[in-house]
């Protein structure tokens, strides 16, 4: 890692999850760069002049990567879908909560309770 690892990884993590607006896809893109930076030779990582520049730019490029990969993944999808709640009235479904059962079904009501 570079000179600062943590004060890099920040951030670069802050990075990643501005362009994501994930915290664990912006933890996997930054595991990512950590593995390609380890997997440049020390040759290779005392060439480059700027590691923090460099890392930040191997995020920019990786982060559009993770988002066509999730947007695939959503496409992708085989399973059974469960639909939306519905609403009924209001916000939380207060108003059909507080609104007067009809006469039928409060004699039906009381009718399975006693049984």
């Amino acid at each position: 890692m570079p000179r600062a690892p943590s004060a890099v990884g920040r951030h670069t993590v802050r990075v990643a999850y501005e362009m994501l607006g994930s915290a664990a896809d912006a933890e996997d893109v930054m595991q990512e760069t950590c593995l390609r930076w380890a997997d440049l030779c020390e040759d290779g990582q005392s060439e480059v002049q700027n590691p923090r520049a460099y890392l930040v730019r191997i995020v920019t490029r990786q982060a559009p990567n993770r988002l066509r990969t999730l947007a695939r993944r959503r496409e992708d999808y085989v399973g059974e879908w469960l639909p939306e709640p519905r609403l009924l009235h209001g916000i939380h479904g207060y108003a059909a909560m507080t609104r007067p059962m009809p006469a039928g079904h409060a004699v039906q009501a009381g009718i399975t309770r006693a049984a």
